[in-house]
């Protein structure tokens, strides 16, 4: 097998210019009279936004809020905690509670559809399409049945939106290559309809000639959807708003046990929010972190594109120092921010430095970091 094996590793600022808010940002979003107007209209959406306003209010015991200071993880945490533990807050029982976190993850997955939509509408995502055809280009050496002998790349995000998922989707769809390519997400999925047959396992695409894209979406994914009962994962690509809200349900349960509209089969969407008590039980979740610990191990260099090693993803980090080979090269690519010379900027920028260089111990001798832009990085390093 070749040893000279890239992984690209990527956060959410990887997407950011594509689009899609930061973490930081997704309050911001979806409290701002922008994305109130545009759903006003939808009586919905528009309760869901003021049950959330209120919630936050209340909890953080506020007239007015600034919603750049409120971190995602201190109000997921807390939900988590209270559901986990049984308990209440004032005003909000235990059920309330369950409904203000589903409130709050459709309103994430809405918002990040609201970004996304207005720049990739204005194609302020050609880099994206660079990186997705960079891609597809390493893992094609695979086809012909050379997977045995070449394994050169792979891709693993902590993102939930699906900008790159889209190119991926797009080049599969538009390639004209007689052999079968599968965007791999490395755990068995099931496509959304019958009609839309256009994932394939990677397992298949390998063993008929063609090959796999890998794909390894760790906090899970806008476009994923699990049944309760058969534990299956649905994934789709013609995703709209409302996707959001109305429910789905699995077509296999229904086939299968001729059951009707009932909670027991009702798809729910599976991404693992910013918290620091996270679910990783899921079957599907497990089955793409075990992948991605294979292929972590494997790699002898990896790039970190956008992603600054948040506190709240611990569990990140163990993975990297149970699974990084000491000889393995590394590169941090980080954004130099708005205002490069500002102190703001510049104090961002050490502390990210700080945290890689406090986890990775000896391997700091092979610890890089470029300062650029994504867009910048990928047309220098990313594009032949």
């Amino acid at each position: 097998m070749n040893n000279n094996k890239i992984v690209y590793f990527l956060g959410a600022g990887f997407s950011a210019e594509a689009g899609a808010p930061t973490q930081n940002d997704l309050l911001k979003t979806i409290l701002s009279p922008e994305f109130n107007a545009k759903y006003q209209y939808n009586k919905l959406i528009s309760d869901s936004i003021i049950r959330l306003n209120k919630f936050i209010c209340d909890i953080l015991c506020i007239e007015s809020i600034s919603y750049d200071r409120i971190e995602l993880e201190t109000i997921f945490t807390l939900i988590d905690k209270c559901l986990n533990e049984g308990y209440a807050i004032i005003g909000y029982s235990y059920n309330d509670l369950q409904e203000i976190r589903e409130i709050l993850q459709s309103l994430i997955g809405l918002a990040i559809h609201y970004k996304t939509s207005i720049v990739t509408s204005i194609g302020g995502n050609d880099y994206i399409i660079d990186f997705a055809n960079y891609i597809n280009r390493l893992a094609s050496k695979r086809a012909k049945y050379k997977f045995t002998n070449i394994d050169e790349i792979s891709v693993i995000t902590t993102n939930w939106d699906i900008v790159l998922d889209k190119e991926f989707y797009n080049i599969i769809k538009n390639s004209d290559y007689k052999f079968p390519i599968a965007l791999d997400y490395c755990c068995y999925m099931s496509s959304m309809t019958n009609s839309e047959n256009i994932y394939i396992p990677g397992l298949y695409a390998l063993g008929a000639g063609g090959y796999n894209i890998k794909y390894l979406k760790l906090h899970g994914s806008m476009n994923w959807a699990n049944c309760p009962l058969c534990q299956r994962m649905y994934v789709g690509f013609e995703i709209n708003e409302m996707n959001y809200y109305n429910p789905c349900y699995c077509r296999h349960c229904r086939e299968n046990y001729s059951i009707k509209n009932t909670e027991t089969i009702r798809l729910n969407n599976n991404l693992l929010l910013p918290t620091f008590l996270k679910d990783l039980s899921n079957l599907q979740i497990k089955q793409v972190w075990q992948n991605a610990s294979i292929e972590i191990s494997e790699a002898s260099k990896i790039v970190f594109i956008g992603y600054s090693l948040p506190s709240a993803d611990f569990e990140i980090k163990q993975l990297l120092l149970r699974c990084l080979r000491r000889d393995i090269e590394i590169e941090v690519v980080l954004y130099p921010g708005k205002y490069p010379n500002s102190y703001e900027c510049i104090k961002n920028i050490e502390d990210t430095k700080e945290r890689f260089y406090s986890i990775f111990g000896d391997r700091i001798k092979r610890l890089s970091f470029i300062i650029q832009s994504v867009p910048q990085y990928i047309r220098e390093n990313c594009v032949e």
